[in-house]
């Protein structure tokens, strides 16, 4: 969980690549400041779902540590108390060296913006 970039954000640092486990970000800001239209490509992360600054927000953790294959969900919750998209999960078999979890949970707009390279203002990568 992180912040402070003056948006929300739930991205992934895609480790499995190299044998490492996929590394997911959580994002949330700004609560108490204006939002910020600015988007930076931040490389290796890949951005799982849109980034949001429409309105102030915080992130939502909910742990699940009594199944089988524990599990983490998180959101945004904007200034309304609404969820900003849909839950994101995460389970503990898949935070496993080598284990790529991170191609199912791209959601499809941010899938298409990083096959075409459609980020706006963003060098190519």
């Amino acid at each position: 969980m992180s912040g402070d970039t003056h948006q929300g954000e739930l991205n992934c640092i895609p480790w499995s690549e190299k044998g490492g486990y996929d590394m997911y970000e959580f994002v949330s800001s700004p609560l108490a400041q204006g939002m910020s239209g600015k988007l930076q490509r931040k490389i290796p992360e890949i951005y799982l779902r849109e980034w949001y600054q429409d309105a102030p927000n915080f992130g939502y953790l909910i742990f699940d540590l009594d199944k089988e294959d524990p599990s983490l969900r998180y959101n945004l919750i904007d200034v309304f108390g609404d969820t900003v998209f849909d839950w994101f999960e995460v389970r503990a078999s898949e935070l496993v060296n080598g284990v790529k979890s991170w191609p199912e949970k791209i959601d499809e707009s941010e899938q298409m913006k990083r096959e075409y390279d459609m980020y706006p203002d963003l060098p190519p990568r």
